[in-house]
This record gives structure tokens, C-alpha cells and sequence, in this order.
């Protein structure tokens, strides 16, 4: 199981040929995203019919609720690195999902992510 970073799925969202083909190859069932992740998808809705396109997309994937333990991950990773390497908190909600369930993250922004321990990348 690998776990997608939202802009991931952003670009699934655009139709992006590249991403639908990496999906492909990884296949669905093989891929779970974080509720934070729906969360960061229903804010860019730019009106009530992307909204319903969003939601309608977003149901096709696993997802993952996020629990006390990754609050508690979550917390940690803020602490540690919010300001030696300026962590966010989608970010470290996304990290500690992948921490505490053991997931490889794909993601276009490693940065965000390669300073966590732990935290596996895939290309």
C-alpha cells in the first residue's frame, strides 16, 4: 500500500497523463490517501460543481481517518521539525499516517518530507 501526498492527486484530479499512468501501473487498490488530504481537496473548490467533482473523484480512493496516535505522531513531528525545517501541519499529519501505518509516500515535494526518519519515498 502506498500512500498519496495531495498534490499527487491533484494532478490525478487534472486529468495529468503521467500520474493516471503511474496509478495504473501501481493500481488502485494499491494506493490510500490521508482524510487530510480530502480535507486540503475540498478547500481548492473553486464552486459548488467542482465540489461535487471533487467529492465524486475522492470516493474512488482508500482513505485513511486520522486517530489519536497519529495526532500524537503528528505532535511530535511538529515539534521536532516545525522550526529547524518549517513542517506544516497537513504535512505532518500526512508523515505521521505514513509513520504509523508503515506506508511509502508518494509525493512531488520531497522536501517536505526527506529530513522525517522513517518516511519512505517512492519515484
Amino acid at each position: 500500500m502506498i500512500l498519496l501526498d495531495t498534490n499527487i492527486l491533484i494532478e490525478l484530479f487534472k486529468r495529468s497523463p503521467e500520474y493516471i499512468a503511474k496509478i495504473k501501473l501501481i493500481g488502485l487498490d494499491n494506493i490510500t490517501i490521508s482524510r487530510i488530504t480530502v480535507f486540503e481537496m475540498i478547500l481548492g473548490a473553486l464552486n459548488k460543481r467542482e465540489l461535487k467533482e471533487i467529492n465524486s473523484f475522492l470516493s474512488k480512493f482508500s482513505q485513511i481517518n486520522i486517530n489519536i496516535s497519529i495526532c500524537d505522531k503528528t505532535v511530535n513531528l511538529l515539534n521536532k521539525y516545525r522550526l529547524s525545517h518549517g513542517l506544516y501541519i497537513n504535512d505532518a499529519i500526512i508523515a505521521a499516517t505514513c509513520l504509523e501505518y508503515q506506508l511509502p509516500i508518494l509525493t512531488l515535494n520531497k522536501k517536505d518530507f526527506k529530513f522525517i526518519s522513517g518516511i519512505e519515498m517512492i519515484d
